[in-house]
């Protein structure tokens, strides 16, 4: 029984690296500036100040719209990928220094077959001092606190629901019922209230990916070989 249990787990330690490995989409924020394909929405030299360095891209203030009728000021960061039908996980590593009247999230969106249709996978965004909001057809809110420093964001779909965890546990689960849309669009969303939030205190990213998930069937089948090897052994 001891081997059976060795052999499932090395089994999936195999697949979780070989998923890590093939990633459709992953930064990591690596060097000393913002990766060409990243597309902000505010793309004016004033609209923000940030950095990257370390591994982090560090949001240090968000200038834009400032007035003009809106009560925050935002920036969006955008990325296109080639679709990626099935299911997957999202994950995005980042949060706050301490401080008030700031938002962060991430937003995974799909494309059909027929590039006319498509729609929110999912979405989730903490608010400093009131908690997540998650959801993709419809927006659940809630109630968190998480504390100054990094945090694990992620979005799981499996068939047709999206489970939404942080640091591991699990906030939700919702049915978007669109089996046939695929992952092409990854957002990050960075708010803070105006002027009540400003001077603003940072906001960081660590890293961003989306990975495939791993072929059951391949998983099953590289176990019973590793069953079989263990018999033939002396």
């Amino acid at each position: 029984m001891n081997r059976f249990l060795c052999v499932f787990a090395a089994a999936a330690v195999l697949f979780v690296v070989a998923a890590e490995g093939r990633a459709q989409f992953f930064d990591d924020f690596d060097g000393d500036a913002l990766a060409p394909h990243w597309e902000p929405l505010w793309i004016s030299p004033g609209s923000w100040d940030f950095e990257v360095a370390g591994g982090l891209l560090t949001i240090d203030s968000l200038n834009h719209p400032s007035g003009g009728g809106s009560n925050t000021n935002y920036q969006r960061l955008d990325t296109f990928i080639p679709p990626m039908f099935g299911d997957f996980t999202a994950v995005a590593i980042m949060g706050m220094t301490s401080g008030s009247s700031r938002s962060i999230g991430m937003r995974i969106a799909g494309i059909g077959l027929d590039p006319s249709q498509g729609g929110i996978l999912g979405e989730m965004t903490y608010r400093d001092g009131f908690g997540f909001r998650i959801g993709g057809g419809g927006v659940v809110g809630v109630a968190w606190n998480l504390d100054p420093g990094l945090h694990e964001f992620k979005m799981i779909r499996s068939g047709s629901n999206v489970s939404y965890h942080v640091d591991d546990f699990l906030l939700g689960t919702q049915s978007i019922g669109q089996l046939d849309l695929g992952v092409f669009w990854i957002r990050l969303q960075f708010d803070v209230d105006y002027p009540g939030g400003l001077p603003m205190n940072p906001m960081m990213v660590d890293r961003v990916s989306v990975v495939p998930a791993p072929a059951l069937g391949a998983v099953a089948i590289t176990a019973l070989s590793m069953v079989q090897f263990g018999r033939r052994r002396p």
